[in-house]
């Protein structure tokens, strides 16, 4: 499947809107969700890999990166 989904915009004061500025991926072990960090957005969003929704944004602070998945059996 090829697609597409919008990352959230960042809106700084008395500038057009731009990107979120994406840096890392990670998928959840059964590749259901994938989390991309968007530094410019001090965000994370949660994608669902089959439908491409956005499933969340979650508020993380300044510049995220370097995210993994762990996995506790």
């Amino acid at each position: 499947m090829i697609g597409y989904t919008a990352l959230p915009e960042v809106h700084p004061l008395g500038h057009a809107p731009t990107g979120s500025v994406p840096e890392w991926v990670t998928f959840t072990p059964d590749s259901k969700i994938v989390y991309v960090s968007n530094s410019g957005a001090r965000s994370v969003s949660a994608i669902d890999t089959a439908t491409l929704k956005l499933k969340a944004v979650i508020p993380v602070g300044e510049v995220p990166k370097r995210i993994g998945t762990l996995f506790l059996p």
